[in-house]
């Protein structure tokens, strides 16, 4: 039987908390990278940018998501000139 998922962390990650840390992730990384790819700079200007290492900057244009988590991520898109909102819905 096959069951389908709304998202590919929907699919791989233990419970839906983790697969909403995950795509929040996701998110924010994948903003980054396309600001990133907008400078047109070299990799050592780009990562001097962010202030971090170039080895540091490939694991992020290779979206190494399991190597930052969301503080990380979310200093990293300030840096790069992002404007990060959370939006919670309730009752």
């Amino acid at each position: 039987m096959s069951q389908e998922f709304e998202s590919i962390w929907d699919a791989i990650e233990p419970t839906v908390g983790d697969a909403l840390v995950m795509k929040v992730r996701f998110k924010i990384m994948s903003a980054i990278i396309r600001e990133c790819r907008l400078w047109k700079v070299s990799r050592n200007i780009a990562s001097k940018r962010l202030n971090i290492g170039v080895l540091r900057y490939d694991q992020l244009l290779a979206c190494d998501i399991a190597s930052f988590n969301i503080d990380e991520l979310v200093v990293l898109s300030l840096k790069a000139g992002l404007d990060v909102r959370l939006e919670v819905q309730g009752a």
